[in-house]
C-alpha cells in the first residue's frame, strides 16, 4: 500500500512522545543496545546526527508521533516514532530536498508492532520523491513477511509498484540493524550489518528529491546514527 500525502504541516520533533499513545501488544523482550560498527563512505558528509544533544535538527515531521528519547540505557539518545491505532503512518524528512546520488547509513530497530497486520511495523527509507505521495524508491523492512525489500513505488494512489530485489531476513524485536544504501544513477546497493544483500538497477526515477523515514501502522521504531554522504555536487 502506497502512503498518501500528509494532511498536516511539518512539526518540530524535539519533544517527547505522548505517554498515552497506544501500541499493539507484543511480548516483552530484552533489547540489544550495542550498535554494529559503522563503515566509511565516499562523498561530502551532509547529515551526521546521533541525537545525543536531545534534538533532531534538520528532521521535519509530516505525520505521526516523533521524539528524541533515551534508549533505556541512560547513555544514548535515539529518534523514535510511536504510533497508536489512529496514526496510520509516521513520516519524517531529513537532509536536502534535492538528494540524488550518494550513501545513506543508519541504525534502526523495531521495539513493538501489530503482528496481525500485513503493514504492521513496516519501516521504510524513501528517496527521490518530490513530496510525500509522489513516485519514489524505498528500502522496506517488512516484519509480517519476514524480508527486506527494495522497491520502486509509483505516485499515490494508482502508480505501479515494482519490486527490485529482496532478502529473507526476519527483523528481531529490540535488535539494532545497520543499514547502508549506496545510490549512483540507476544503480542501488543495500548492505545490512555490512553484508551486501541487494543490488539492483532501475531508471524509472532519476530526478532528485527528499529523503525520508516512513513507518506504518501501530508500531514503535527507533533510529540512530543517521549519516548521508552526497556525491556529484
Amino acid at each position: 500500500e502506497i502512503e498518501p500525502p500528509p494532511t498536516s504541516a511539518g512539526q518540530d520533533v524535539n519533544t517527547a512522545i505522548p505517554n498515552n499513545t497506544v501500541i499493539a501488544s507484543v511480548p516483552a523482550i530484552a533489547t540489544q543496545t550495542t550498535t554494529p560498527t559503522e563503515s566509511l563512505s565516499i562523498g561530502n558528509l551532509i547529515v551526521n546526527e546521533n541525537f545525543d544533544s536531545g534534538k533532531s535538527d534538520g528532521f521535519s515531521s509530516l505525520s505521526g508521533n516523533w521524539g528524541v528519547i533515551d534508549d533505556g540505557t541512560g547513555k544514548n539518545m535515539v529518534l523514535e516514532t510511536k504510533n497508536g491505532t489512529a496514526d496510520k503512518w509516521s513520516h519524517i524528512e531529513f537532509g536536502p530536498s534535492d538528494f540524488s546520488n550518494g550513501t545513506i547509513e543508519y541504525n534502526v530497530r523495531l521495539i513493538n508492532y501489530n503482528t496481525s497486520s500485513q503493514s504492521g511495523g513496516k519501516t521504510s527509507l524513501q528517496w527521490r520523491a518530490k513530496q510525500w505521495g509522489d513516485a519514489s524508491y524505498a528500502l522496506d523492512i517488512q516484519p509480517y513477511f519476514g524480508h527486506f525489500t527494495l522497491d520502486y513505488q509509483g505516485a499515490y494512489p494508482s502508480g505501479e509498484w515494482v519490486s527490485l530485489g529482496e532478502v529473507n531476513l526476519f527483523p528481531k524485536l529490540g535488535v539494532w540493524y545497520l543499514i547502508k544504501l549506496e545510490i549512483q544513477g540507476d544503480k542501488m546497493t543495500v548492505y545490512i550489518d555490512n553484508d551486501l544483500k541487494i543490488s539492483a538497477n532501475d531508471s524509472r526515477l532519476t530526478t532528485p528529491g527528499h529523503l525520508a523515514f516512513n513507518v506504518d501502522s501501530e508500531a514503535q521504531v527507533q533510529f540512530d546514527n543517521v549519516k548521508v554522504w552526497e556525491v556529484g555536487k
